[in-house]
């Protein structure tokens, strides 16, 4: 059985034209089924620095503090510090506190125990492809 498990992302620079600048690596944690349970708060100059942050994230699951914001359009989204630095934010936003509340506490159980894939996904046009 599958478990939880973080994903290291390739998103290309914004733009019409995808030479415009370097790609911005980043991290996705998915749940066994695949559903997105969190992401980076920050993203990385090289897929080595992510990993490093993903990593460190696992080590120091245990000093993580969070918390749940209500959004200017009134839905709730959280976020997760160590040491005041935002190091992972929720991947969607949540019509109710509780819902959101719920889908942090998901999000902290996986850390721990979540394994990391090998290699990069590189997003493109909303699709994700191997590389």
């Amino acid at each position: 059985m599958q478990k939880s498990r973080f994903i290291v992302l390739s998103i290309p620079a914004s733009g019409d034209d995808e030479e415009v600048g370097e790609d911005t690596i980043g991290w996705i944690l998915v749940s066994s089924n695949n559903r997105p349970l969190g992401r980076g708060g920050t993203t990385f100059a090289s897929s080595e620095a992510c990993l490093d942050a993903v990593n460190q994230l696992r080590r120091e699951h245990e000093r993580m503090t969070s918390s749940a914001l209500a959004e200017a359009n009134g839905q709730w989204a959280w976020r997760v510090d160590v040491d005041g630095r935002t190091v992972a934010v929720s991947t969607r936003t949540y019509f109710r506190h509780h819902e959101c509340d719920y889908n942090l506490r998901r999000f902290l159980e996986a850390v721990p125990a979540a394994d990391v894939v090998d290699g990069i996904r590189i997003v493109q046009s909303g699709r994700r492809r191997g590389r």
